[in-house]
């Protein structure tokens, strides 16, 4: 007879939990289906990040704070573009992280303590927009934030169920790459850039 499997048990619980919230605030119950426990990227991602050692780290599309409150920052902002999901994500992370939502980024950001260096981490969505558009976002946030270092992930080519994929040079109008590497889920690779703000 196996052990119990406490990562597991945590990964349910964690989601049941969740789900109860995803009632109470209104947001979409995708957000709750990837928990740090079962995100096969988050070590990799953390990893990373430990080694940019940013002294504030910014996370684009942060939803319910999961990856953002993992990681070792002075400062630590998450954003994303649904606010019922950031009234669940300041219920559950707040003093700690502080959220924005995309509409206020450009007026508020300014007044969170934000210092360099400046990591920008954009994870799980690039895949849904070509590389234009992709691009487009990203130097907005470079500008704004004054960011150093960018990490994102890169879907792989032919991967099912995706809109897009792109290369790990999606970025390169913007900043030369630093590393790629595998993020151990089958389907992605994550990867870091040095950009500068224009």
């Amino acid at each position: 007879m196996s052990g119990f499997n406490w990562r597991y048990t945590r990964t349910r619980g964690k989601q049941l939990i969740y789900r109860c919230l995803s009632w109470v605030f209104g947001f979409d119950k995708w957000h709750f289906s990837v928990v740090r426990e079962n995100c096969n990227y988050f070590e990799q991602v953390h990893k990373l990040h430990n080694e940019i050692g940013a002294t504030t780290t910014i996370e684009v599309g942060c939803g319910l704070g999961e990856i953002i409150s993992g990681l070792q920052s002075e400062t630590r902002i998450g954003i994303d573009r649904d606010p019922a999901v950031l009234r669940a994500a300041r219920f559950l992370r707040s003093p700690k992280v502080h959220f924005l939502t995309d509409s206020e980024v450009n007026g508020a950001i300014a007044g969170h303590g934000i210092r360099p260096p400046v990591c920008l981490i954009f994870l799980n969505w690039f895949h849904v927009y070509e590389e234009a558009t992709v691009r487009a976002i990203v130097r907005n946030y470079v500008e704004v934030t004054r960011a150093s270092v960018v990490i994102f992930d890169v879907i792989r080519p032919n991967t099912s169920g995706y809109k897009f994929w792109h290369s790990s040079e999606v970025l390169g109008a913007i900043g030369p790459v630093v590393s790629v590497t595998n993020a151990n889920d089958r389907i992605r690779d994550l990867v870091v850039v040095n950009v500068s703000p224009k």
